[in-house]
């Protein structure tokens, strides 16, 4: 079976790819890596992935309002849209409470 490698959709994820390529760990003098270089690069890493969210959720927003701008009839308001990021409103009797 022949083994697809998926295209990465944004410079966040093209860097992301590059640096995992090219990581280099610093030795440990008894064998091994060192272990304060290992936490650095995955600090390092973590960023990096939190910077690729961010902008595909950028880019999710944007495709979802446009979706929303053209789905609308002329003179129709748009219908409001709740992000995943924000908490649900749930209804219990007179009152109304944020889910977590």
């Amino acid at each position: 079976m022949k083994k697809t490698r998926s295209r990465p959709l944004n410079h966040e994820q093209q860097r992301i790819s590059k640096w995992l390529q090219e990581v280099r760990f610093k030795k440990a003098f008894f064998g091994g890596v060192e272990e304060a270089d290992v936490w650095k690069k995955i600090e390092e890493l973590n960023s990096m992935y939190e910077s690729a969210l961010s902008a595909e959720r950028a880019r999710y927003d944007a495709l979802l309002e446009e979706q929303i701008s053209h789905s609308t009839k002329p003179g129709e308001k748009p219908v409001q849209r709740r992000r995943k990021s924000e908490p649900r409103q749930e209804k219990t009797g007179n009152a109304t409470e944020k889910s977590i």
